[in-house]
């Protein structure tokens, strides 16, 4: 498990560790006043970081700015009302074999979303929040890496896409919920 609290930041990419893997074995805490931070400066993570437990974010989350600086949720995703997150083009992984929560009391914008792995069927829950998957550079906004995924609105909105920008949704999965 990994806490980040009493107004600390944490920058996955010092001392030259761009290109190293992250695995968190557990939960990512990030308490308010405090961030984890992949986009720092020049050390900009270049390879995904993998949470195996749940993230609660109280503070601030700023993907990387360089391609393959995404997250990997296995767990549940907290957005808690005193947090900010910035996705920075990156893709946001949501891949337990089960349902995942996505929890928030406000919208969330994410830029780009994968549901589930190849051996994982993946419901994602949208908790008290709309989604915004925007997909600001084009290409595939979400996508679906089995039959099986699912996005559950759960009495909520999904917005996808910008303006001018030709985006779409790919693989075999599919949205629960209705209008």
């Amino acid at each position: 498990h990994i806490l980040i609290s009493s107004n600390t930041s944490v920058s996955p990419g010092a001392n030259s560790g761009e290109n190293t893997a992250w695995i968190i074995g557990g939960n990512l805490t990030v308490n308010a006043g405090s961030g984890f931070f992949p986009d720092f400066a020049a050390m900009d993570m270049n390879v995904p970081i993998r949470v195996k437990g749940n993230i609660s974010l109280g503070g601030g989350l700023n993907l990387s700015d360089n391609p393959g600086g995404d997250i990997i949720v296995e767990g549940n995703f907290d957005i808690l009302a005193s947090a900010t997150l910035n996705p920075k083009q990156r893709t946001v992984y949501f891949v337990k074999n089960g349902t995942q929560n996505l929890t928030k009391a406000t919208a969330v914008t994410l830029h780009y979303v994968v549901i589930g792995e190849p051996s994982a069927n993946t419901t994602l829950l949208l908790n008290g929040m709309d989604l915004n998957i925007t997909a600001p550079a084009g290409g595939n906004g979400i996508t679906f890496n089995g039959v099986n995924d699912i996005i559950d609105l759960n009495g909520r909105t999904l917005t996808f896409g910008t303006a001018g920008i030709t985006s779409s949704i790919s693989g075999g999965g599919s949205f629960k919920g209705s209008t």
